[in-house]
């Protein structure tokens, strides 16, 4: 992840509760232990929090994505199972921005 230029940067805080409530909301598809043991995969594959949290935004988004995802991911981080679609990365953080402002996200 990139290093903030900023003098003071902000305090990234690890969430996951926060992170499984959110799928929940986008993603009633998913089940939320899979995600749980996905993202405890992906930690001790040694990923740090905001590489988590991308990825799994980014999965939350993506129509095919899911909790095996991160999973696979995780143990071998240089395959890409399938490439994001064009635009998925803003209509991920749209969908982020409306669910933690308290709208009812589809």
């Amino acid at each position: 992840m990139p290093t903030s230029k900023l003098e003071n940067p902000p305090e990234i805080r690890r969430a996951v509760p926060a992170l499984i409530a959110l799928a929940a909301n986008v993603r009633p598809d998913w089940n939320e232990s899979d995600l749980q043991s996905a993202i405890v995969a992906a930690a001790t594959a040694g990923w740090d929090w905001p590489r988590v949290l991308v990825e799994v935004v980014r999965l939350l988004v993506d129509p095919d994505g899911s909790p095996r995802d991160l999973r696979e991911a995780s143990r071998n981080p240089l395959k890409v199972s399938r490439p994001p679609e064009p635009g998925t990365e803003s209509r991920g953080a749209e969908l982020v921005r409306r669910a933690m402002s308290g709208e009812e996200v589809p």
